[in-house]
């Protein structure tokens, strides 16, 4: 049995064009609008910073991006599963894949930050050179904002059915 009526159905066809063609002037002018964004933040940086900082940068939001594939698409995994076991009735599946997801991302969080912390404390006590501070803060700091980063991709990973993921992974 599907989980819509017949009239909830015949309902959704009827207003999908219109939804369908919103939603996607929606994610395309949204996405200009971060590529626009992100040119005028890239230009802006390389006028403001000395080169060498750049690459400091550059090299921090290296770390940043892949501290946040740590967790191995567990949200993303969650999300379709939740989707699923919800549609099919069983609840308890969807909460047991919330749940594996919350403590996969929660690990590798702290995992991440730990090891972005050793890092910098490495540097602190071994680095010398007129960027080794920067490398140092910079690692600091992303060790602070990879679990930042990774909640924001576990709620836009659930955003189907949001309220079935924990709030604090």
């Amino acid at each position: 049995e599907s989980i819509l009526s017949r009239r909830d159905r015949a309902l959704t066809k009827i207003r999908m064009p219109g939804r369908l063609v919103r939603d996607a002037i929606l994610v395309g002018s949204g996405s200009v609008v971060c590529q626009v964004l992100g040119t005028v933040t890239a230009l802006a940086l390389r006028v403001l910073m000395d080169p060498a900082l750049v690459g400091v940068w550059s090299g921090l939001k290296v770390f940043l991006g892949y501290g946040n594939m740590t967790g191995l698409g567990a949200s993303k995994a969650a999300a379709r599963e939740i989707a699923f076991e919800t549609a099919r009735g069983n609840h308890a599946a969807a909460e047991r894949s919330a749940q594996v997801a919350f403590t996969v991302n929660a690990i590798t969080s702290v995992l991440t930050m730990l090891g972005l912390f050793a890092a910098a404390a490495w540097m602190r006590a071994t680095a010398t050179g007129p960027f080794a501070n920067y490398w140092v803060v910079g690692l600091a700091a992303i060790g602070v904002f990879v679990p930042l980063d990774r909640k924001s991709t576990r709620l836009n990973s659930s955003h189907t059915d949001i309220s079935r993921m924990p709030s604090s992974a």
